[in-house]
């Protein structure tokens, strides 16, 4: 087993270890690829550890498809203006509450992932549906910008 360097080696091992995946040939064996499945399990890397460890640092930037991968129109209800930086939280509270649904077209394929967060109150604070595609890409933009402000401790 490899030591840990730093705090940010996590999350890198976390994107090399879907990077790897990614890269393998499965033709030759009994079973489906399930690069979406290791995705989702590999959400505490790249979602919820940066979310810990340096939320104070993870910016306020407007949600929108050109620069984040998704569009606010698929955040149909956030009870904070819907800005990175909140939409992280709740993400981060809706995986680690178990308040996500994964969605399948075809029962085998996975293709949308929906997301709830909810007060202590009981209080619903986030409805959100992305598809799958785009909220990988919203992931790792998210990674590369966190990226930029990690600093190595």
């Amino acid at each position: 087993m490899g030591k840990y360097y730093t705090d940010k080696d996590f999350i890198d091992r976390t994107k090399k270890i879907i990077t790897q995946y990614e890269s393998q040939n499965f033709e030759h064996l009994p079973f489906k690829k399930f690069e979406k499945t290791l995705f989702i399990n590999c959400l505490i890397g790249l979602l919820i550890y940066p979310k810990e460890k340096w939320f104070k640092l993870i910016p306020e930037d407007p949600i929108n498809k050109p620069t984040w991968g998704i569009s606010e129109q698929n955040i149909t209800e956030m009870s904070e203006v819907k800005n990175l930086k909140d939409l992280v939280r709740h993400l981060r509270n809706s995986i680690s509450h178990n308040h996500f649904k994964i969605i399948s077209n075809n029962n085998t394929d996975i293709t949308n992932i929906e997301f709830e967060d909810y007060n202590y109150q009981g209080d619903r604070t986030l409805k959100a549906a992305f598809p799958i595609n785009d909220f990988q890409v919203f992931i790792m933009r998210f990674n590369a910008v966190m990226d930029d402000i990690i600093i190595d401790e």
